[in-house]
């Protein structure tokens, strides 16, 4: 069982900087630090944020890949129709990448603040993608008297 004396510190990272940059640059310093310790002298991280920013980043990737499944299915099965499943599932990749260009030209780094806020707003992307899309299938088919009338509605059918 070990006694002795106990130190602790605290890494503070200043605002706007990048945490996993930060992070690995501490690991990197204390890996060399560890070299000139004299025995039986140890350093232990008590709170480690880059465990959770991966989490984070996978939790986010993870959820696009599930939204791009919920909203081809729900376009296949309700709307009988490939072409307006991909352009659904095309949008979200574009709106996440858009939300990324735009936080890169302002500055933001990517925070797990963030990274929740992009994952709830995909769900807003696949409602308003849904919606729209079918609202465009419901305008778009003809009445029933000159069905044979519009050509764009004569391969209807052919996926």
């Amino acid at each position: 069982m070990a006694r002795g004396e106990v130190t602790g510190g605290v890494v503070v990272m200043r605002s706007g900087k990048n945490a996993r940059t930060t992070i690995q640059a501490v690991k990197a310093k204390l890996d060399t630090l560890k070299a000139s310790l004299p025995p039986g002298v140890e350093v232990v991280p008590t709170y480690d944020r880059s465990l959770l920013i991966d989490r984070a980043v996978e939790n986010l990737s993870w959820k696009l890949v599930e939204e791009f499944v919920v909203v081809a299915l729900v376009c296949v099965a309700f709307l009988f129709h490939l072409r307006s499943a991909f352009v659904a599932v095309v949008t979200l990749p574009v709106g996440v990448l858009a939300a990324f260009i735009v936080m890169q030209w302002q500055g933001v780094s990517a925070n797990i603040l963030s990274l929740g806020g992009i994952a709830i707003a995909l769900g807003a992307m696949v409602d308003a993608a849904i919606v729209l899309i079918e609202n465009a299938h419901k305008h778009r088919k003809p009445s029933s008297i000159s069905m044979g009338a519009d050509p764009a509605w004569q391969n209807a059918g052919n996926w």
